[in-house]
């Protein structure tokens, strides 16, 4: 991944999160949950990446095929592997607990594929519909984990981000270009 395409994911990641707002704010929290999931996506996908060469030289990147092709299952799997979000428990959807992060990200995953996918919705939830909790729980999860990605990126020792399409300081894995 080069570095526009970070600041691409990035920036998605923000659009994700502020959509996913306007969706609850509507009322349509069908959309808000999947936007929530999409945004949690992003910020997972843009640690990784920049995280990259510490991945590689740990033998923990995945090889099977390039980051722009993740998908959220993978992320939180290497999320918590990595630490990146702290894990205590199986990752099956529960009450959640601000402290465990790492498992609560794997519910915003659950009911991002319950709101996008009607086969998943009717084996699931066959009879109840999303609102408004599903969504704030899954936005006070999400928040969670773009702190503790936050927290992790901050450890690197960035101060400053780089002008567009220049290598962060410090982050090889970026490359510059496209």
């Amino acid at each position: 991944m080069n570095f526009d395409q970070f600041r691409q994911v990035v920036d998605l990641a923000a659009s994700y999160r502020e959509e996913a707002d306007r969706c609850a704010a509507a009322g349509a929290f069908y959309a808000a949950c999947i936007m929530i999931g999409c945004a949690l996506e992003a910020a997972l996908l843009a640690t990784a990446a920049l995280l990259e060469n510490d991945l590689r030289r740990q033998g923990h990147w995945p090889k099977d095929k390039p980051p722009e092709e993740w998908n959220l299952g993978e992320l939180t799997k290497l999320a918590r592997q990595e630490g990146w979000l702290p894990a205590l428990g199986t990752g099956e959807p529960r009450d959640l607990n601000e402290s465990e992060v790492g498992d609560a990200v794997e519910f915003v995953r659950w009911l991002r594929n319950v709101a996008a996918h009607p086969g998943r919705h009717i084996r699931d939830l066959a009879q109840v519909q999303l609102g408004e909790v599903a969504y704030r729980n899954a936005y006070g999860v999400v928040v969670a984990a773009f702190d503790e990605t936050y927290n992790v990126i901050q450890a690197l020792g960035q101060e400053e981000p780089a002008p567009s399409g220049q290598r962060p300081a410090g982050h090889p894995g970026i490359q510059n270009g496209g």
